[in-house]
């Protein structure tokens, strides 16, 4: 969190909020409220840290392989970025993170439209099979009917 003397300084040019702003209110009610504020914002921060490297990791692993090697590699480059993060400036993290989930809406955007005449087609035809009083079972060649047990 920001020591007080900072606080004042920064207050004083218009330059404070997020954490450090919601310690100061609260520390007006609890002088104790900041330790827990950092603790809290100190979890989360570890936890979204372990959830994206996981998650990434997956991804990772189902483009390049389950190799060991592979999974180093990874690893590596995440072991790197969060050094790189501990030292950049916070508006340099939060850029790259905003262009690095821009890339991946991207991605998913752009497969979604090169999916869309497929869910089309699905879409019409369970619309069609719904109207009809049927559903298609797509492991049999029976068609049963939506208000009876099977």
């Amino acid at each position: 969190m920001a020591n007080q003397a900072s606080y004042r300084e920064d207050l004083g040019a218009g330059e404070i909020g997020g954490v450090a702003l919601t310690s100061d209110a609260f520390s007006t009610v609890a002088s104790w409220y900041p330790i827990l504020l950092a603790i809290a914002v100190a979890l989360f921060a570890f936890s979204t840290l372990i959830t994206w490297a996981y998650y990434g990791e997956q991804a990772w692993s189902y483009l390049f392989g389950n190799a060991k090697a592979s999974v180093t590699v990874f690893r590596t480059l995440v072991c790197l970025f969060v050094v790189v993060g501990c030292v950049a400036t916070f508006s340099k993290v939060v850029e790259f993170a905003d262009a690095a989930l821009f890339m991946c809406a991207f991605i998913n955007i752009l497969g979604l439209y090169m999916l869309m005449p497929v869910v089309k087609k699905e879409m019409k035809k369970y619309l069609a099979d719904r109207k009809a009083g049927t559903l298609n079972d797509p492991d049999t060649a029976d068609a049963v009917p939506v208000d009876q047990p099977a």
